[in-house]
């Protein structure tokens, strides 16, 4: 599954179960802070980035995902949103 479907469901599953249906939802990539990790945390999320199919998994280095055009973006049509209300 990729990611952006994967996290599709989670917001799906979110407002399923809180009946909370927000008018604009963004999803935004995070990153993989490998040298912010203490010892067991770094190789549980390695493991679990593998499983997953992620080549990133030198935890040597950071890896970050976040598009932030995209976040900008997001962010202006939610304040569009907000003046176009008042």
């Amino acid at each position: 599954m990729k990611p952006r479907a994967q996290t599709k469901g989670y917001v799906e599953k979110f407002v399923d179960e809180t009946s909370w249906h927000p008018e604009m939802v963004g999803i935004f990539g995070g990153a993989l802070r490998y040298t912010q990790y203490g010892f067991i945390k770094r190789h549980f999320i390695k493991k679990i980035s593998k499983d997953k199919g992620s080549v990133d998994t030198d935890v040597s280095r950071d890896y970050a995902y976040t598009d932030w055009n995209d976040v900008r973006h997001f962010a202006e049509e939610f304040l569009e949103g907000l003046s176009a209300e008042r």
